[in-house]
Formats: C-alpha cells, structure tokens, sequence
C-alpha cells in the first residue's frame, strides 16, 4: 500500500498533555517564546502553564547598561547577557530621575525623586504606580530636610506574583527607611501596611511556598503570612524562623535554589591598604525545616550544580548545566564597594565572579 499525496500534520492539534510535556522541557526564554506563537492553542497552553507557576524555570539575569553616549539625544539604557558577553538591542527608557530599587517577574521598581513608587514593565511598556511608602509634606520637595528624605527611601522591593498573570492576587513588599523596616501593599490597597517587628533592619526577602522569608542583618530570618491582615498583634503570623546568631557578616541575601532549598548567603568584606573595602569571600547555609517550620542552618561547601546571581536588588539562583557559558558553583555578583552613588546597582560595570572550586575572586 502507498500513500500518493503529501501526509500532513496539524500541529495545533497535538493532544495537550504532550504541549505540557513540550513545556516543561524548555528552560530558556526564547525557546519558550517561540512555542507560544506557533498558534492559539499552543499559547493558550502556555498561558496556563504560567499561571500554574509550572514552566518558567529561573532564567539568567540581564544587567542593564547605562547609556553609551551622554551627550547624545538616544539616552536609553541597554541588556547586557554576562553569560553569552553580548549586548542585546534592546532599549529601555528609563529617567534619571528615576532610581531602581528592584527587579521581579519581569517588572522594574523605579523611585522617582519625592514621588511614588513606579512598576515598569521593560517588555510590554506597562506601568503600576503605587503611593508612596512614607508621605512627604507637601511644601516642595527641595524644602524637605534630609532625615525626612533617608525614611523616605525604598531599599528594596519585590513582587510575590506577577500582575499580568494574577491582576487581583499580588503584593509588592520593600524594605525602606534607615533603619530597614518592611511594608507591603496587596493589589487593589490605596495604602501600605506597615510590619511592627522589634528588631528590624532588615537586609533581603524573599517570597517562598506563600510566605514572606526576611533576613536582617544577624542572619535571624522571619517567616511572615501577608494574608493575614492582623499582622501587627498576631503572634502565629509573624515567626522567627531562624535565630540571631554573633557572626555579623557584610551582608546576607537569602536565596531559593533550583532544588527549592532556601539558601542564606553571607559577603564578607576586607579593607585593603588604600582604604577600599572589597568582597572577600561567601559562606552558604541551607535552611533545614523542621514539622515546627524553623530551621537550622547547616553550611554547605559547594553549591553544586547551581550559579547564584547577588545584587542589593535581585538575587536568584539558576541550574547551570541549562545555560551554556554559565559558570556553575560559582556567584555571580555586583561589589557594592565599586559601585557609584545611588545609582550603584546599574551604574556600575565592575562585575566579579566567586568559585568555591577554589574560593577565589576575579574580576569580569
């Protein structure tokens, strides 16, 4: 028997659990994009995968570049890829008023001068703007004193969800003020809602499995449930999770790992001859829960197979094997000792990468 014409396929009809088999293979970005746009099916399949928070594995992060040419009237910033060392031609308009305290889910956290903070979606042009943490008095911002303007200031910010996915269902948090205390704002709220926690300057947070997981300075970590709203008198919201500890590093970023492990990341610092501080080495601890939910913190030697990413605004963990060109068992990271004013996180160019092959530090 012989077939006389062409056999063809219809591709959009493939049964939807092979699509979601497709899906969860795919690991970069592109590769996922271009699955998406074959046709309505398909896309409708992807969608729900994302709202599933099943198929967008951690991606690599890209550093945004400040602009080449100053005096030039093109001054948008660009993508750079640390792992392929290219520069994509991708251009990002973004004021010099404005300062980025963040990145999540694809959006950026832009502070404006004395105004509010603005979510900026890069790849879609959508904007959030939300009030601002701490209200300032209204007799002109060059009136308003500096102390007033340092509580002010937002440290850092994250989402729990993305706002296109989940349009009703997220929550911005920051840490802000100098004494690093943490606010968070549910879609839908006009206002922010403040944490009442007595020990406070808080460092980095990560939102995990529901929960808000925060580390301040000490390395205790507090595990916060921001679906409560009685979050100030509620004893079984608010939870030390981890308890302080004497060894104070620079900094301790806490950090989900392509396991699911939640990580704590200590930077330590060391000054040199002229005065400088400078990154000197890294300690990793793994979280190790209990039925209770503390934890221990155990240190772990190597990072296996995983890259970390550090910045003062985003930090994340990715399988290195999935990315050609990235560096695994290493940490990938943003010295804020090089970094200039505050501006700092993408201003600068000097970025290093720590092994723990060998413990060592080279400059990129």
């Amino acid at each position: 028997m012989a077939f006389t014409g062409e056999f063809s396929r219809d591709w959009a009809w493939l049964p939807e659990g092979l699509l979601h088999s497709i899906l969860e293979k795919l690991v970069a970005l592109p590769d996922y994009v271009r699955f998406s746009v074959v046709c309505k099916s398909w896309l409708s399949v992807a969608v729900l995968r994302r709202r599933l928070n099943t198929t967008i594995h951690n991606q690599i992060p890209l550093l945004i570049l400040p602009p080449r040419n100053t005096g030039s009237s093109d001054q948008r910033n660009s993508l750079y890829s640390v792992t392929d060392k290219r520069e994509y031609n991708f251009k990002i308009a973004i004021s010099d008023k404005k300062r980025i305290a963040g990145s999540s889910h694809g959006w950026l956290f832009a502070v404006e001068e004395h105004k509010d903070l603005v979510l900026i979606n890069p790849f879609t042009r959508g904007t959030i703007r939300l009030p601002p943490i701490v209200p300032l008095p209204k007799i002109g911002f060059e009136k308003v004193d500096f102390r007033t303007l340092v509580e002010y200031k937002v440290v850092k910010a994250s989402l729990t969800a993305d706002p296109i996915l989940f349009p009703n269902d997220y929550a911005v948090v920051a840490i802000y003020g100098s004494s690093r205390k943490l606010a968070y704002i549910k879609s839908g709220d006009k206002s922010w809602r403040f944490l009442n926690i007595r020990h406070q300057f808080f460092y980095d947070f990560l939102s995990y499995r529901g929960l808000i997981y925060v580390v301040d300075r000490s390395s205790m970590v507090v595990s916060i449930d921001i679906s409560d709203s009685n979050l100030s008198s509620s004893s079984s919201v608010v939870k030390v999770v981890v308890p302080r500890k004497s060894d104070r590093p620079k900094a301790t970023y806490i950090v989900e790992s392509s396991a699911g492990d939640l990580m704590l990341i200590h930077r330590y610092i060391v000054r040199s001859g002229y005065g400088e501080k400078r990154t000197s080495t890294f300690r990793i601890f793994k979280l190790q829960f209990s039925s209770s939910g503390e934890a221990e913190r155990v240190e772990l030697e190597s990072l296996g197979g995983d890259t970390l990413f550090l910045s003062d605004n985003h930090s994340m963990a990715v399988f290195a094997s999935n990315f050609p060109g990235c560096r695994p068992n290493s940490i990938y990271f943003l010295d804020p000792s090089f970094m200039i004013g505050q501006y700092a996180a993408f201003m600068s160019n000097d970025l290093w990468i720590f092994s723990f092959d060998d413990y060592s530090l080279k400059r990129l």
